[in-house]
C-alpha cells in the first residue's frame, strides 16, 4: 500500500479499510518490581520530568478473549503521554492483579 503505513498517503489508498474493536481494559498501579516482562534498569532510563507509571492488568474484547496486560505510561518531552504494553492471551490470575 501507498509507501507504508506511516506515510499520509497510506490513508488515502483505496484499499485501506478502518477497524474499530471494543476492548474493556481494567489497570491497576503497581510498583515497577512487579512487572514481569520489563526490567526496572530499563524504567530508570527513561529521560523526563515524571517517572514512568507502571500497570498490570486485563483486557477483555467483546468475543470474550481476556489477555494479561502490563506495561508503563510517561509523559513525553512534548507532553504527551506515550503508553507501552505488552500482552499474553492466558487470562489473568484474579489473585495476582
Amino acid at each position: 500500500m501507498a509507501d507504508g503505513p506511516r506515510h499520509a498517503k497510506f490513508f488515502k489508498d483505496p484499499r485501506f479499510r478502518e477497524a474499530t474493536r471494543l476492548i474493556e481494559v481494567k489497570l491497576h498501579i503497581v510498583s515497577p518490581d512487579t512487572l514481569k516482562f520489563y526490567r526496572t534498569s530499563d524504567l530508570t532510563k527513561i529521560p523526563g520530568k515524571v517517572p514512568p507509571l507502571c500497570f498490570v492488568g486485563s483486557s477483555k474484547g467483546v468475543n470474550g478473549n481476556e489477555a494479561t496486560v502490563e506495561g508503563y505510561v510517561v509523559l513525553g518531552q512534548d507532553g504527551i503521554a506515550r503508553w507501552y504494553f505488552v500482552s499474553r492471551s492466558a487470562p489473568c490470575d484474579p489473585k495476582v492483579y
